[in-house]
């Protein structure tokens, strides 16, 4: 499958379209990181241990330091889930449901600081 960017290219006969399908290019942010010559390979779909897919492995799980832009935006999606996480505990009666919700906030935080850090590549 290919992202809706880079069929639109080969409907309108650009070259550099068709050089850059492979399996692992799906989207259209795994299409700007190729255009940038950045990894894209999406190593939870890989079917063998490659150099390639050691590298994407090593990436995900390595530090990278935000940059100021970086940092605004995790401020805001921080101060948007600290309101819900609020508003549930103000409205929401405790149990284990409360709990879960509370929790599914906490990872979708987590997720959010990921996709920043790696620019949506993960």
């Amino acid at each position: 499958m290919t992202c809706t960017h880079c069929l639109q290219e080969i409907r309108r006969g650009e070259p550099y379209a068709r050089t850059k399908l492979g399996p692992h290019h799906f989207d259209a942010y795994a299409c700007e990181r190729l255009k940038r010559g950045e990894n894209t390979l999406d190593f939870t779909r890989a079917t063998e241990y490659t150099p390639e897919v050691a590298a994407s492995i090593n990436d995900a799980f390595e530090y990278h330091a935000w940059t100021q832009e970086m940092i605004a935006r995790g401020t805001l999606v921080r101060k948007a889930l600290v309101d819900a996480v609020a508003a549930i505990v103000v409205n929401v009666p405790p149990g284990a449901d409360r709990s879960t919700a509370i929790r599914k906030i906490r990872e979708a935080r987590m997720d959010a600081n990921s996709a920043i850090t790696h620019g949506g590549k993960y």
